[in-house]
Parts: C-alpha cells; structure tokens; sequence
C-alpha cells in the first residue's frame, strides 16, 4: 500500500468473488492488489480467476512475492539476501519455468514446462526501467521504499536487513533450527562462505533479471536446488507463478506442446555442430531474431540440419510446439498445413477459408503458446514471394525457420539471420561415409578420401555412392574408376536413383537429377542465368575470371544472373574480385539437363562462339587473361559436338598459339597439327591453309623438328612467292621464319642471305620501333654470328637492344630475347664480363616470370652457365647446367636440339671441372645421337665431334683426336669461310693434336694460317687471337729444337 502514489474507494464485487483488494494509481495508472490467502499455485489461480470476475479489463498482472534466492552471480553481482529477482525470457525460458517434485524421476525434481512470456510491452518497460537505473547516481527505488516506515513495531519485519546480516554455508550443510535465524539457531559460523561486501547496495535495491522457478513445493534440499538451477540457469525459486500466470488470457498456454515432424529421422546424422550452434543462438539462446532461413546446394543436408534442431528444441525447450510444413509446391504445404489443422482442431471460421489461413490465424493468436514453425524446400522463389510468405505467421511466441537453395529466398525473408549450409569438411565426410558404407569399403583410406574430394563433400553424393557400391557390390577404387572412365559412366554414376529414407517420398535423390527442378525455376523467373549456366557447364570447373563469360545485354543483368547462379549455390564467388567456381557434379547435373531439354548442342555451339570472341591473342601484354582462359577453352574444345564449326577451328589455333608462347612446344605442335588438316579442304594456295601452315611450322621449329619446318616453310614460301607482292607481311614473315629454319637447320649462308632480304624490305616499309622489323634484325644478327660475322652481330643487336629498352616493361620477352642474344654476341666476342652481366639480368627476371620448364628460361639459364664456363666460375657453371640438363631431360625428347647442346655444355664443364669420366659418357651420347638426327655439315654435329676430339686428347686419346679433327676441319673448310670462327677454332685444336703426337711441322703450317687470319679479324687482345699466337711461338721453338736436333745427328 504504501507504494501507491495515491488510494481510491473500494468498489463493488462480483458476487462469488472473496478477494480483498486495495485501489489506488502509480504514475498514473489505475492499480489493483490483491493478496494470497497462503501460499501456492491453487490459491494464486483462484485470487486471479475471480480478479477477473470483477476487473475484466485488467492489461497486465504482476506477481510480487518473496522467493527464494540462489547463492549465484548475475551480470548485476552475486545474489543476495534482500535482493529482486525479476522475471525476463532467456531464449531457450520464457523467464518463468515450473517444475514438480515428481514421479518420473525417483525422488529428483522435474521440469514439467515453461510459463508463458510476459507482454512485449512490460518486457521493454521493465528493459528502459533497468537501463535508466544504471544511469543514475541515487535509487528511486530505495527512495521509495522509504515510504514504509519501518520504525514502527509492525513494519519492523519488512527491513532490509543489510548485507552483512546474509550467512551463506556449504550446500552439504543442515542447520540446527528451522524458522529462526543462524545466530538464535546456533549454526557454525566457522563454516559460513566467506563472500564479498558491497556496502554500497545497502543503499540501492538491487535487481537481478533471469529466470524464475514456481512450484508447488518448497525445496529444503540445497544440493537439489542448486543442481536445478544450475541444469535451467535458474535465479531464484517461488510458489505462486504458475497458477497466477495460468489464468491469464493473453498469457495463457499449453501445458502439452504438439510435435507434427516428418518421420525422416536419419541415424547417421554426422557434424554440423557450427550450424546448429549459430542456429540455436539466433532462434533460441540469445533469440535476437524470430526468423532465420538456412540455405545452400541441393543434397548438402538442410532438411536434416533442421531436424536435428527441431530434437533439440524438443528437448530443452518443451513447452515448444513445433511444426513442420515441406513447400516442394504450393499442394505439399497445403497438405502440412491441413495436418497441423486436423491435430489441432482449429476451428475454421467458414467452410471456404483455406488450411494455410486457418495456420497462420491460430499460431498468429496468443493462444497458441510458444511454437517453432519449419519450413523446409522453399526452393521455388516465385512460389513463396507470391503464394506463402503473406501466409505465414507472426507472433511474439513464435520462431520461423526456413530451408531454401535459393539465397534470395534466405536473405529476402530472415535478412543477416541466413545461414548458408556449405559441404561437410572432409572430417565430417570421412565419419559420415562410415556410417552409411559397407564396412570394407573403409579398409582403402587413400580411396575413400579420393572419392570423397571426388563427391565434394555432399551428403547427398556421399550416399549415393555407398548406396551403389553395397547394391553392386565394388569397391571404391573400383568406383574411382568408372567415374573417370566416361562422362556416360559418370552420369550413369550420379544419375542412379535410389532409396533413401530420410528423404521426402516421390522426389529425386539422384544426386545428377535433384538440382533439375532448380534449373527449372532458373529458366522460367531469369533465363540469362539459365543461359550462363550451360555455358559454365562445359567448362573448367574452378578458377573461372569473369572475362570468360558470355556477354549480356546490360552490367546489371549480368550481376543478377551470376547473383541467381550464386544464390542456388552453383556458382561460388572467391574472395579475389571476379573469380569463380562451379562444382563439377553440377555441371554433369546442368549437362544431363540441357541434354533432357535437346539444348545440349546448341548450348556447345554458342559457348564456343563465345568463348572464341572473349579470347585474346598472344601479345605479352594479355599473358595473364589468356592464361585464366586457356584450361576453360580447352576443356570445351574437349567436346565432339561441335567439331566441325569454323569458330571451334580458329578458336583452337588461338589457344594452340598462346600455348606455343608459353613453352609448352609438344602441345603446340599436337594442337596446330589438328587445326591444319581440318584445312587440308581448302585450296593449295587459301590464305588460311598457308597461314596455319606457316604456324605449324613455326611450332615445329620451337620442338626441335628442323627438318620438317625447313619442309613445310619451303612450299609456304614458294606459293607466297607466287601469289603476294615482295612487300607483302605474310610473305615476309614466312621468309623470316624459313631464314631462322635455315640456321637451326646449320644452312647458314641460306639464312643470311633470305634475312637480309627480308631487313632491307621492312627497313624501307616498317617504322623503326615496328616489332616485325626488329624481329627480323635481332634474327638477322643470330645468323651473322653463326656465320662467324661477329662484329656485324655485335653492331645490330646493340641496335636492337637500344630500341627495344623503350619498351618500359622490362620483362617483356622481345626486350629480354634481345638482350639475351647480345650476351651471347659478346661472348663469341671475347667480352665475358659484359656477356655474364646481361645474362644475369636475363635470369633473374625470367627465373621471376617464367615457369621452371619455359624453354626461354632454360636458354637464358644455358648461356649464363656458358658464360660461367668461360670466365672460369667452374663450379657455378656444372651446378646450373646440371639443373637445365634435368630439366630438359624430363620435358624434350632425347633428340631436341636444346637437349642435346645442355648436354654437351655440361660435358664441356665436366672436363673443366676434372671429371673426365663423365664428360667422356655425356659426349659420346651427344655425339651418338647427333649422328642419328643430322647431316655431316650440321653446326652442331660438327661442334659436338669437336669437343669429343678435345676430350679425348685431354683423356690421351691422341689419335683419335686427330682423326675426329681431321673428320670436323675438312668439312668446314668445304662449308664455311676461312675466316670463320668455327673453322679457324677446329684448325687451332687439330694443330695442338699434332703437336702432341710429334707431328711439329703440321702443326706449325696449321698455325701460321690460323694466326694470320685472326689478325686480319680479331682485335690485338682477343684471348682466341693471343691464344693461337703463343702456340705458334711455342710450336716454332719446338721445331727449330727438332731440326737442330736432325743437323747434329
């Protein structure tokens, strides 16, 4: 009474009606209080069933009463004697529970339910009332009770007794006496809990929020209480709440929940404990939302997720209802909703109102009690946005969840509360696989694990698979193998229906077919997604750029078809911009389809014709894009479909180009090789035969198949001669090819004499900075060098060099193949710094650039050991060479030209590294092989027979040295020009032989030719030059001793 701001008179009574109320207002608003003749829920329910008699416009009841407290903390401190506990929904509690000293459990205390919620509306006053007390420096509250005035004898028992005056014992503890306090009782203080004092609540009423527990006993047992309380988060315990809260209208409940789930429990449920966490939080524990969707890939295990959640609900939260209503289609829910309608009894207001109506009436109503309402399968947006989402109902008592494979289904209805359900971590798949398997079928873990990546990780899949593997009895291995054998036995794999209880009967549970009616809903609400979906179904699964995408009409219709794609989980976004994957059981899925719909070869079709306009040309400057695009066009040239369109044709010769770019030289080859005899129909003289002949031979060059690009590049030239002006390009590329077949293929005079043609041509036609003309230039010197022209080589490619370093990009391979090429120069010159220099530079940027196994990688690699070799850096020379010789052994075949000139550098630094044994082996295999593949006059047959003849008289095998010699000088000396390097360097070798095996004269005779022309070509300084002078000099000494030697005899 003494709360009351003011009292008001008495009023009349119901007749029956025995309760004494007491009127007055509180801030203005009407209050009614009425006491409890004693305690207990019977006596609580019948003081409110007759307030109701006399007050049928009560809005809201407040039970205030003494309960006791638990010795427990709160986020407001530890609890204690004198304090306020009120009532306040926890997520998984409505803030009031009963429980029953009970029979089900022999002598425990049982939870028989939770109370009904308290009204929004108090639940916020109460939430404002706590945040403004916080905020405060005095208590309103303890000001207010100062209104009792306790100093009077009567009102002295209503006191705060203080803090200090709160004992706490162990709970194990009896005390002496019953209804008088510790002191007068005689209980140990020894064994009171010694806890902390805040003087400061004797001055403010501490309120604690939580739940309570009503009973219709009170508990005497401490360790009972406490367990109780610790098992339901329980914060203090009381008499009265259930009966008051019973009688109630607006907080009336069920005692008995009803549970309508579909039967399609699955005992081999595995994980997914992260999912059903976040759930439970969201719906329940925090409940910060009454919606939440659950959404992703068909068969990735949604519907189970929310079974499992739904025994767990039932579990821990058993005054919930729950209810559950599949929405395959508008008749599936319709059916669910007249079961819940029939169990239920729900009365329908008219014969023509709907099951879906009378649902969303009843669980909309307070009378329903708490509920937890499952929609599962919402797959078909148009159906819920148009037919169910107005339908379904809303309550402050209710929680909605919904499974969807439509994230726009998810986000539109449950917004930050939708979950996306992704596969099962390999853990899960490996624990899930072995509950459905066959036992042996686990023995094989390298299988099992492949066939599980294989699957991605779906329930669905997962299942199937050990469906069939028990039905017909193999083994995974076995299974591995038909799904790689075919793509008709993989889809026959995945295409397999089976029977699977703990899905809804009728539907597909193939894993290949039960996305079908996905694809169905794509086409008919947004059929550009429909479109770029076929499209990805023929390509690379992962890592797919956006470039690669068919093109649409507008930005924003691309966006929202890969945003529908991503929604239904087909397509998934990586965190780097503009990448994609597709999982490729999907794509069989999306095939199979298109197949059932007669779309499948159109679909090829226009994909190829996509792909072939998006992809770009080999320029350096589109490496990047085109290699992201290279595995997608390849794994759609795979098909046989559409072979014999023109867009296939020019699409394969743009990949076979930016492959041979790339250095991968055999594919190339295998590739232009296809693209030619599709154009064997065409005329002899078609530009596009000879173009793609041109190419082909280009590739057969970067192979190491000299012979037959020296062929096909003859008959492209000559009928180019015949059919285009001299200053026509293609004439002159095919010139400039056929000039560089020409020195690969040791016909070096041809070389030089067709590239000098070609310069001067596009000298007078090209600007300066155009890359034909220098590319002709930098070849042009490469042949002047193998023609021993070492000073003309020298000059251009120095040339070259200086034009190309305005290319900004230093690592664009026109300036890097220049500078590489200028090395090499210096080297055969004599200047082995410079040489060593440049090709460090060269190394270094390619090693950054290009993979280990790019041939200009390993070239730049070769020539820097060279160089190595040359400047006496031994070591680094053997170290780097055996790198490229392991390298090319694994990628070329044994008689690549590059191979073989790795390996007989190798041999050359095994000599100068004293492993003479090695170097001999490495050789002759060299030789050997050269021996099979070239004619006599081939530069490199020669050099390799050179450098045995020099081994072998390191080795002591003069004699043989010289025949080999002998065998080397005669030919160059009918092929090359006296003042050629070559020749003059293997007539400096044969003179040593001679010189070793006494023959002085021959030797001498030999010398004085060599030095009198490397005076003519060589600078003063030259180490070749001064290296054949001091042999001679030593030769003439020598022979001189033998002819004085001859006189005196």
């Amino acid at each position: 009474m003494d709360m009351l701001d003011e009292e008001h008179e008495r009023l009349p009574q119901s007749r029956g009606d025995t309760n004494i109320y007491s009127l007055g207002s509180i801030n203005g608003h009407n209050i009614v209080i009425a006491g409890l003749p004693r305690a207990g829920n019977c006596f609580a329910a019948t003081v409110i069933t007759q307030m109701r008699m006399t007050f049928p416009s009560l809005r809201y009841g407040l039970l205030v009463g003494i309960g006791g407290g638990v010795p427990m903390k709160t986020n407001n401190g530890p609890i204690r004697l004198g304090h306020v506990v009120v009532s306040d929904p926890t997520g998984i509690h409505s803030g009031a529970v009963q429980y029953d000293h009970g029979k089900a459990k022999a002598g425990q205390f049982e939870l028989k339910g939770s109370l009904a919620p308290p009204p929004t509306a108090l639940l916020n006053a109460a939430r404002d009332m706590a945040v403004r007390h916080h905020r405060m420096n005095h208590d309103p509250i303890w000001e207010n009770t100062k209104r009792t005035q306790t100093s009077h004898r009567a009102l002295r028992r209503f006191k705060f007794p203080g803090t200090a005056n709160d004992h706490l014992y162990p709970p194990y503890y009896e005390h002496r006496q019953n209804g008088v306090s510790c002191e007068e009782g005689g209980c140990d203080p020894d064994l009171r809990i010694e806890r902390p004092i805040d003087e400061e609540d004797d001055f403010f009423v501490v309120v604690h929020r939580g739940t309570i527990a009503s009973g219709e006993l009170v508990i005497k047992d401490a360790k009972k209480r406490d367990d109780l309380a610790q098992e339901h988060g329980v914060l203090c315990f009381e008499m009265e709440a259930a009966g008051a809260l019973t009688d109630f209208p607006y907080l009336e409940h069920r005692s008995q929940p009803y549970y309508i789930v579909p039967s399609l429990v699955n005992r081999h449920f595995t994980g997914r404990e992260s999912t059903l966490d976040e759930l439970r939080h969201i719906l329940f524990v925090q409940a910060k939302s009454q919606k939440a969707a659950l959404f992703g890939l068909g068969g990735v295990g949604k519907t189970q997720v929310a079974l499992q959640l739904t025994y767990w609900v039932k579990k821990h939260i058993p005054e919930c209802s729950i209810f559950w209503a599949p929405a395959l289609s508008l008749e599936s829910y319709e059916q669910a909703c007249s079961r819940i309608v029939k169990k239920l009894e729900i009365r329908q207001s008219s014969n023509d109102e709907s099951s879906i109506e009378s649902v969303r009436q009843y669980m909309s109503s307070d009378v329903a009690g708490r509920w937890f309402f499952i929609v599962d399968n919402a797959d078909d947006s148009n159906l819920f946005f148009d037919e169910l989402e107005e339908y379904l109902p809303a309550s402050e008592n209710g929680t909605i969840l919904i499974t969807t494979r439509s994230s726009e289904v998810a986000v539109s209805f449950a917004e930050r509360d939708a979950i996306e359900l992704l596969e099962m971590t390999p853990e899960e798949a490996t624990t899930f696989f072995a509950k459905v398997a066959r036992e042996d079928l686990l023995y094989n873990k390298d299988s099992t694990a492949q066939l599980l990546e294989e699957l991605h990780f779906l329930p669905l899949a997962i299942t199937q698979a050990a469906f069939y593997m028990s039905r017909v009895g193999i083994s995974t291995s076995r299974y591995l193998e038909m799904m790689h054998n075919t793509e008709k036995d993989r889809a026959n794999l995945m295409s397999r229906e089976f029977h699977d209880s703990t899905r809804y009967p009728k539907i597909r549970n193939a894993v290949a077919t039960s996305w079908f009616i996905s694809f169905n809903h794509i086409k008919n609400s947004n059929p550009s997604a429909a479109a770029l979906l076929g499209f990805l179904s023929y390509i690379e699964p992962k890592a797919i750029p956006r470039s690669v995408f068919p093109p649409l009409e507008s930005e924003e219709e691309m966006e929202f078809a890969i945003g529908t794609l991503c929604g239904y989980a087909f397509l998934t976004r990586r965190e780097e911009d503009g990448i994609f994957d597709m999982h490729s059981l999907v794509q069989l899925s999306t095939r199979l389809w298109l197949e059932g719909e007669g779309q499948a070869r159109r679909t090829i079709e226009s994909a190829i014709q996509s792909m072939e306009g998006s992809f770009p040309s080999c320029k350096y400057t589109n490496r990047e894009i085109w290699r992201a695009h290279l595995p997608h066009a390849l794994q759609i040239l795979q098909r046989d479909e559409a072979r014999d369109t023109t867009e296939r044709w020019a699409l394969l010769s743009r990949v076979a180009r930016c492959i041979l770019a790339d250095g991968r030289t055999k594919e190339a080859v295998g590739y232009f090789d296809e693209v030619n005899k599709w154009h064997e129909r065409y005329p002899e003289d078609h530009p596009s035969r000879l173009a793609y002949q041109h190419e082909l031979a280009c590739a057969y060059q970067s192979n190491g198949q000299i012979k037959q690009a020296v062929e096909l590049l003859e008959h492209v030239v000559a009928v180019r001669k015949r059919t285009l002006d001299e200053e026509n390009p293609d004439r002159l590329a095919s010139q400039h090819e056929l000039a560089r077949a020409y020195q690969s293929n040791g016909q070096i005079k041809q070389a030089v004499q067709l590239l000098e043609h070609v310069v001067v041509v596009r000298k007078r036609t090209l600007d300066e900075e155009n890359s034909d003309r220098l590319a002709s230039q930098h070849v042009l010197a490469m042949a002047y060098r193998s023609n021993g022209q070492i000073k003309q080589a020298v000059e251009l490619l120095e040339y070259v060099v200086v034009i190309r370093k305005r290319i900004p990009d230093e690592e664009h391979p026109d300036r890097l193949a220049s500078q590489h090429e200028l090395a090499r120069v210096y080297q055969s010159n004599g200047q082995t710094k410079q040489a060593m220099e440049l090709l460090e530079h060269v190394v270094v940027v390619r090693q950054r650039t290009l993979d280990e196994e790019h041939p200009d990688r390993l070239a730049s690699q070769h020539e820097l050991a060279w160089a190595y070799q040359s400047n006496g850096q031994i070591r680094h020379a053997v170290e780097l060479l055996e790198h490229v010789v392991a390298v090319r052994k694994r990628t070329l075949d044994e008689e690549h030209p590059d191979r073989l000139a790795s390996q007989h550098i190798l041999e050359i630094a095994y000599r100068s590294n004293g492993q003479i044994k090695e170097a001999v082996e490495l050789l002759e295999h060299v030789v050997a092989v050269r021996k099979k593949t070239l004619e006599k006059e081939h530069p490199s047959q020669l050099a390799s027979q050179y450098e045995l003849a020099r081994l072998y008289q390191s080795n002591g095998q003069i004699q043989q040295a010289i025949e080999l010699l002998r065998h080397v000088v005669a030919i160059e000396e009918n092929t090359l020009d006296k003042q050629h390097p070559d020749r003059l360097m293997s007539q400096h070798e044969l003179a040593r032989a001679y010189q070793s095996n006494g023959q002085i004269r021959h030797a001498v005779e030999l010398l004085e030719h060599v030095v009198a022309v490397r005076k003519k070509t060589l600078g003063e300084e030259h180490p070749d030059r001064l290296a054949s002078q001091h042999m001679l000099t030593d030769a003439k000494q020598l022979y001189e001793c033998l002819v004085q030697t001859t006189e005196n005899r």
